[in-house]
């Protein structure tokens, strides 16, 4: 299972919610080069994990990032894709601003993690380390994307294929 977000113009969900070819596209037909673009990899369950201290469930601000926001479209491998609105998405920017990388270590637990089953299983214990630089390495630019998504007036459609 991997995420991807790609941050849209409010404009073109009217457009995007009537059309499954055009929202496909957009979530799938990434360059990775683009700002408007995030690709989580396998990261996006550990960093759920971390900013709501559970497997699933939103309770914060910060912990709708990942797996918040409404569903929207159909079913995209693991369910339908969720969309944030502009508001939703500063409000987020916000919250995660105040969250370092070094909040997210000190919540670093690979038995607690092990427990709630967290994806991808098995490697929390076995890597330790090596495993929470990968989820690090990919929180910052997370936070990017939602500071430049804000910034720009932009929702937020997020999907895990």
């Amino acid at each position: 299972m991997i995420w991807v977000a790609v941050a849209v113009d409010p404009a073109q969900i009217e457009e995007l919610s009537k059309n499954e070819k055009l929202l496909a596209t957009t979530l799938f037909e990434t360059t990775g080069d683009n700002d408007n673009e995030l690709y989580l990899d396998k990261a996006w369950h550990i960093i759920h994990f971390l900013l709501n201290g559970t497997a699933w469930e939103v309770n914060s601000v910060a912990g709708q990032a990942v797996i918040g926001g409404k569903e929207f479209g159909p079913d995209m491998g693991y369910g339908p894709a969720h969309l944030l609105t502009a508001k939703q998405v500063k409000e987020i920017a916000e919250a995660l601003e105040t969250i370092t990388p070094e909040h997210l270590s000190a919540k670093y637990d690979p038995k607690a993690m092990e427990k709630a089953e967290i994806y991808p299983s098995n490697i929390w214990l076995r890597d330790g380390q090596e495993a929470l630089e990968y989820l690090l390495n990919y929180y910052q630019p997370l936070r990017l994307f939602y500071q430049r998504a804000a910034k720009n007036g932009q929702a937020v459609i997020i999907v895990i294929t």
